[in-house]
């Protein structure tokens, strides 16, 4: 339980905690603390990224993201856990809220957010990199891949333009073909026999540890702009 402001002067720090507490009332932290075995959790991020929810209590604008950043940097260096039977770590929680706040200003600006967890935006910049270098190639980039990891790197940029990660479920067969479709036809890369290749993409970067049918990847299809 994320401790109360206090009384007086209301600092940045203040009015984080004070979201926080909004979070807790709304049902997010029992949300998080079930995730494991009830799919609220997955249906709430996947609400708060693909339309408005009238509810959620906004920060961005309460707080500037300077404040924000600040703020929850003070708050997970003094709280690991958001409980007190230490069953809950504060740090993928509120990365997952601050994303999920992110997403929230963008849907009501008219944009279309473009992570949804916290791993997805650990990989954005190299995601980015890697499209700028790839759209200034005029031969096909497999010569100019260095390495097995580079390749990796394609995969989840193709990944990621096909499907919303971490929202939903999808076969393992249909996130093959959509990704390594993709491959042979925009960028010229046959990875097709490359199935040692694709069983590692699939279990570093797609399969979360607590994932219980490996059939399925925990992710959504895009749908194309008309």
């Amino acid at each position: 339980m994320p401790p109360r402001a206090q009384a007086g002067a209301v600092s940045s720090f203040d009015r984080f905690t004070q979201w926080l507490q909004k979070l807790n009332t709304g049902g997010y932290f029992d949300a998080y603390g079930r995730r494991a075995h009830a799919d609220e959790w997955t249906e709430r991020l996947q609400a708060l990224h693909t339309c408005v929810v009238e509810t959620w209590p906004m920060l961005w604008g309460v707080l500037s993201k300077t404040q924000m950043k600040t703020s929850s940097e003070k708050y997970l260096d003094r709280f690991p856990f958001l409980d007190r039977t230490r069953q809950l770590p504060s740090a993928p929680f509120i990365e997952a809220m601050l994303l999920a706040d992110e997403a929230q200003v963008a849907l009501r600006s008219g944009d279309t957010p473009t992570v949804t967890c916290a791993r997805c935006a650990e990989r954005v910049a190299r995601i980015a990199l890697l499209e700028t270098q790839l759209r200034q190639l005029d031969q096909p980039p497999l010569p100019d891949v260095p390495s097995s990891e580079a390749l990796l790197d394609v995969l989840w940029m193709l990944y990621n333009k096909n499907f919303l990660h971490g929202v939903g479920t999808t076969p393992r067969d249909v996130v093959r073909a959509k990704v390594l479709g993709h491959a042979t036809d925009a960028l010229q890369l046959d990875l097709w026999p490359q199935r040692d290749l694709w069983n590692r993409f699939v279990a570093e970067r797609l399969l979360d540890d607590n994932q219980r049918d490996r059939k399925f990847i925990n992710c959504c299809l895009r749908m194309e702009k008309p």
